[in-house]
């Protein structure tokens, strides 16, 4: 097989010695920037070839080779969808609990967007669910506030003052090394970029640093 750096057009074997790299290795393996359109162009290609050889009736055997052929090519490309899938998520999952964010080489611009969402995601019911438990709160997710509940009156006098978040999603604007809270709490270390849930007076001091942001889930 040619060096993976020099593989542009994607071939049945090729194909399958991808899903047989990301199989056998954790890591998550690089495709080339071009791989979905390589794909595509792929399977269009050996589609037309077996309408062509669908009208000429002599070619029988032909042409339950390319279905055959072409079942695998879509068996393949769904094992490594799923598997790529499966190690996109366990890192999102790795990133929300506050350690240090894996690098991201090797994804594929929508993978890259999957993993991005999952973070915000996983880090909302995160901080919904087992921060609440912490504090000896039951779980409540922030956007199931005003489903199905009439729109409060415009009068809010007498109203009590909207609660303090315990904690806040951010995305880091720089690195940061290590770093011990108040009661002796370890978090870090955090790479630019990453998405993690703080406890809401750190995060407030970072942000009010220029260290991160603040992201609204709503």
């Amino acid at each position: 097989m040619a060096d993976d750096s020099k593989e542009i057009n994607l071939t049945y074997e090729t194909l399958f010695e991808l899903l047989r790299r990301e199989k056998n290795r954790a890591e998550l393996q690089p495709l080339e920037v071009s791989f979905y359109k390589d794909f595509i162009s792929y399977l269009k290609t050996k589609k037309q070839l077996l309408q062509e050889k669908q009208f000429q009736l002599s070619q029988g055997d032909e042409v339950a080779k390319l279905s055959l052929q072409i079942e695998n090519i879509n068996k393949l490309m769904k094992e490594l969808y799923e598997r790529r899938e499966k190690k996109v998520v366990s890192l999102a999952i790795l990133n929300t609990k506050s350690g240090p964010e894996l690098s991201k080489e090797g994804m594929l611009e929508f993978e890259v967007k999957l993993y991005n969402d999952l973070v915000i995601l996983l880090s909302k019911y995160r901080k919904g669910i087992l921060l609440n438990l912490l504090g000896q709160n039951l779980p409540k997710i922030e956007d199931e506030e005003h489903q199905g509940k009439a729109i409060p009156s415009k009068d809010v006098t007498n109203q009590p003052k909207q609660e303090t978040k315990e904690a806040l999603l951010v995305r880091f604007l720089s690195s940061l090394p290590k770093f011990v809270g108040e009661e002796l709490e370890t978090y870090g270390p955090f790479e630019r970029d990453q998405i993690s849930t703080l406890p809401a007076k750190i995060a407030k001091i970072l942000i009010d640093r220029k260290k991160a942001e603040e992201i609204n889930e709503g």
